[in-house]
């Protein structure tokens, strides 16, 4: 698995521009500095220009013990 991250990128936070399933977000207005340009998992590149470009349901769940 590989990401790309470009830590010149900056923008602001916001709910709209999310893939959160929630209708708010705890940062919305807040300014972010840096942003992921490109995901490759598993070989096959799931995220292009920062936005996701990868098959729904294309995740492996991963079990763990519980930690507390």
């Amino acid at each position: 698995d590989l990401v790309i991250y470009d830590a010149e990128a900056q923008g602001v936070f916001s709910h709209e521009h999310s893939m959160s399933r929630t209708d708010y977000s705890g940062f919305e207005g807040m300014s972010r500095h840096g942003a992921v340009d490109s995901v490759v998992l598993r070989g096959q590149v799931v995220v292009r220009d920062g936005g996701f470009v990868g098959d729904a349901g294309g995740g492996r769940y991963l079990a763990r013990p519980v930690t507390h």
